[in-house]
Order: structure tokens, then sequence, then C-alpha cells
């Protein structure tokens, strides 16, 4: 099973995928913010200059900074979850790097055909959304404004792939959202 989760910085992802992993008994949780360090040592700026700038200085209007970014990062973090497959383990992934669409793709020809189930958290209210950056300690309360876009740009992304999303308010409601889906995938 592969369960990931996607969306703008603040918005929970990695405090909801650690607890839905202790919920599902998961023991493997891979954040993009992970495999973005690793990729930024092996890949030299002038190969992909995009790796080494925050994702906050990739959006401009047309976002294509912030996808080549995505798409690399996205790129590896489908190959370290094809390996997770590959073992038969269970993994949930996270991050801001998460295209919607991405993984799923990534492993429609995998032998084991794994149940995944994709999801965009959200934060429905700027306000609320601000608070989150503050109590999550993204330092930059400034570029709130920035973080609503990328916010507004994943939400674009998951409706064109078809995938949900989901406001951060209530993480039972959120669980149970996600582990429907795995039980209707698990028995089709």
């Amino acid at each position: 099973m592969v369960i990931a989760l996607g969306g703008a910085p603040g918005v929970g992802k990695s405090i909801f995928a650690t607890r839905l992993a202790v919920r599902l008994g998961i023991t493997e949780v891979l954040s993009t913010d992970a495999v973005h360090e690793v990729l930024r040592l092996v890949v030299p700026p002038f190969v992909m200059p995009e790796l080494h700038r925050p994702v906050s200085d990739l959006v401009e209007e047309s976002f294509a900074g912030f996808e080549r970014q995505s798409e690399g990062i996205a790129s590896a973090a489908a190959a370290v979850v094809a390996g997770f497959v590959e073992d038969g383990r269970s993994v949930i992934v996270e991050g801001v790097h998460l295209l919607s669409g991405a993984i799923t793709a990534h492993l429609a020809n995998s032998a084991r055909s794994p149940v995944v189930v994709e999801r965009v958290i959200t934060i429905a209210e700027a306000n609320e959304h601000g608070e989150h950056v503050i109590d999550e300690a993204v330092h930059d309360l400034e570029r709130l404004t920035t973080i609503r876009s990328i916010q507004l740009h994943l939400m674009a992304r998951a409706h064109q792939a078809g995938v949900t999303c989901l406001d951060d308010r209530n993480t039972a409601d959120l669980a149970q959202d996600v582990v429907d889906e795995i039980i209707s995938k698990g028995t089709s």
C-alpha cells in the first residue's frame, strides 16, 4: 500500500502522515524534503539549478521552476517508493513536491500492483494557514501569499489528475477518507 500526501508548506502533511502511519501500522514515512536534501548533495547546480533554490523562490506566474524542481524530486521519491513496494512494504510519502498522479503513474506497471491513495492536504482559510505556518516554524510568514499560491497550484494539479483535496480541519475525517479508499480499492 502506498499513500501519497501532497500539499503546500504549513498544511500539516508531516504530522498527518505520522499519525496515519501509526493508525495503519505503517513503519515507512518518506518526506520529499529528505529526498530534496539528498538530491542537492549529489546533483550539481549546473545540472539542475532549481534543486538548489527554496520552493518559495521558484514560484512565479507560470510555476515553471517549481514544476521542474517538483518533477525531479517526485521522480526520485517515486523510485524510492517503488523499492518499498517491490520489498512488499507499505509506505506513506509526503511533501510539497508530490505532483498529483505522479506516484500512481510511476507504480502503474509494478508487478505487485499496490493500492495507491493520493491526496492533497489543504487549509481553506488563509488566517488559519498562517497560524499553521507559525506553528510549524516555517519562518517566512511574510511569504504566506506565495505559500497560498502554491496551494492553489497544487489544487489545480490535483483536480486535473482526479486526486481529492482534503481540508486539514479534522484529521480524523482525513484519516477515515484515506482508509475508506484503501478498503474500496482493496475489495475491487
